[in-house]
């Protein structure tokens, strides 16, 4: 059973933790969550909501919106795109925040017609970690040319980056001083990068996302202007994956 008051306390800590931090916000992950939690957290004052699955946002965009015909609310994808599902982004995604793949721009090029203002954040794997999607942090060259690619086209709005931090296990959690160095080290990069290509492109890049529910706070620190956080605000999830 979806417990609304706890997500709006929840909701309500996490802005106390925010308001530390000029010009940060919340993107709500809603993934594997019905759509009456995204309902819950408009109410509750959140306007940013997360997906990692086409197939679900698609199911889930029209009720919300039928709840909501005037909204001010915005859609990022944040998964693995399928080139298949391209087409299935119009009218659906505000914000694509995983990019990272030259064939994805080819196909969302043909693609996602709509809407006009197309925004993306380019994935970054700051850590290291095989499992973790992205450009690698110590490839600047592949970096540099997809965003050369993506200024010079202008078919996209390139908003800015994204990473994940290191992926929690064991003894190795937000309690764990290494842990802690290597979450700090991961998204320091990712700010130095963001640094460093808005000095080199001429560019502002005014969006860098990271930190989820295990590190948001330190992301905080090191510079982050968006946390995307599921499980602090929502509990355990309630649809198959």
């Amino acid at each position: 059973m979806l417990e609304i008051p706890l997500i709006e306390d929840n909701i309500g800590k996490i802005r106390e933790t925010l308001s530390r931090f000029t010009g940060a916000r919340l993107v709500a992950v809603t993934k594997n969550h019905p759509v009456d939690a995204v309902i819950a957290a408009y109410h509750a004052g959140v306007r940013n909501f997360g997906e990692n699955r086409v197939q679900e946002l698609m199911e889930k965009r029209p009720l919300f919106e039928a709840e909501f015909p005037r909204h001010d609310g915005r859609f990022h994808f944040m998964g693995t795109l399928q080139k298949n599902k391209s087409k299935f982004f119009n009218n659906i995604v505000d914000s694509y925040d995983s990019f990272f793949s030259r064939d994805i721009y080819d196909s969302l090029e043909k693609k996602w017609n709509s809407p006009e203002d197309k925004k993306i954040l380019l994935q970054i794997n700051t850590t290291g970690e095989g499992q973790k999607g992205g450009l690698a942090i110590s490839n600047l060259e592949e970096i540099y040319s997809l965003a050369e690619i993506i200024l010079e086209h202008r078919v996209f709005i390139l908003e800015g980056l994204m990473t994940m931090g290191p992926t929690p296990s064991g003894f190795y959690h937000k309690d764990n001083p290494d842990y802690i160095r290597d979450t700090r080290k991961a998204f320091s990069l990712l700010r130095e990068l963001k640094e460093k290509m808005e000095k080199d492109f001429g560019i502002s890049l005014p969006r860098l996302s990271m930190g989820m529910s295990d590190d948001f706070e330190i992301a905080l620190e090191e510079g982050s202007s968006e946390i995307r956080l599921g499980s602090v605000i929502f509990g355990q999830r309630y649809l198959p994956r």
